[in-house]
């Protein structure tokens, strides 16, 4: 339901919480998306020229995503796979002048009544050059996972990688971010917790009243059941991956489930014991300030 690209574009539907997207192996979709381009960038309708970015449905880490304004490149890469085409976010919110997405850790305990959960720790990536926003060719500029790729000879900047850090922890980032912006981190917090929320009421505002993706009744990549949505007595737990535009409205890039937890900024003593502590005991556990680790909302 969320974690495929086109299965998180359908259980958007209605909502604000994502670029706006269109799966091109769908036709009405196609139709609208071609529609788009031709009346606001080939015709002028619109001020400004719209950018997309073109993923595919199962694909990870960047890899085949191009960025492009022109009809004949999107077409072109559907006769390689089908694709998801996002609009992409040209004005990206900054810190320290580079482009950052957050991970977020949601855990889920039940669908009725709805119970959600974050982890007090989160994880951001940076890119690894200061962002440019007409460099779309860059990829060092506009992927923040390229921050990941330590082995790769070159991959980073001409900035040595011991004088800026691009994953900093919580505690670093929400410093730098109140230093850079009028708005609290508190706040974007907020704005994340209440989107999570209206993603999960819409799906399960959709899903009863239309066949699973999968056919099945039991999700293979979650413990949920929808025919009882209570079934299993695990915690999911999933990665929520967020991009700020410009003006601080958080927005969701995809979700992962079992996500990866070895991120550098990720290193608490006791992280693993506190996700299992949380998903299988239902215990909360104290950070080193005292204060609970897990924030329901």
């Amino acid at each position: 339901m969320i974690v495929s690209k086109e299965h998180l574009k359908k259980s958007c539907e209605g909502l604000e919480v994502i670029p706006e997207s269109w799966d091109l192996s769908e036709s009405w979709d196609f139709k609208n998306f071609v529609e788009d381009i031709i009346l606001n960038d080939i015709l002028n309708y619109s001020t400004t020229k719209s950018t997309y970015i073109l993923k595919r449905p199962r694909s990870r880490q960047s890899i085949d995503y191009p960025i492009t304004s022109s009809l004949s490149c999107s077409l072109a890469h559907l006769l390689s796979s089908t694709r998801l085409a996002s609009k992409y976010i040209m004005r990206p919110d900054l810190v320290n002048s580079r482009k950052y997405d957050i991970r977020f850790y949601i855990f889920v305990k039940s669908l009725k009544p709805l119970k959600l959960s974050r982890a007090e720790l989160f994880t951001v990536r940076s890119a690894n050059k200061p962002y440019e926003e007409d460099n779309v060719e860059d990829f060092q500029t506009h992927f923040t996972t390229m921050s990941d790729l330590k082995s790769y000879e070159n991959v980073r900047g001409s900035e040595p990688e011991e004088t800026y850090n691009h994953h900093p922890d919580c505690s670093e980032f929400i410093s730098d971010f109140n230093k850079m912006h009028d708005v609290a981190f508190e706040v974007i917090l907020e704005r994340v917790e209440n989107i999570t929320t209206e993603l999960f009421n819409n799906i399960l505002k959709i899903y009863p009243t239309q066949p699973h993706p999968t056919g099945i009744p039991l999700h293979p990549n979650s413990s949920w059941s929808l025919l009882e949505p209570n079934q299993s007595p695990a915690i999911s737990m999933y990665g929520l991956d967020i991009m700020l535009t410009e003006d601080l409205t958080p927005k969701i890039l995809e979700i992962q489930w079992a996500p990866d937890m070895d991120f550098p900024g990720m290193k608490r003593e006791k992280w693993v014991e506190e996700v299992l502590a949380w998903m299988f005991l239902d215990e909360n556990m104290l950070d080193e300030r005292g204060e609970e680790v897990m924030v329901e909302f």
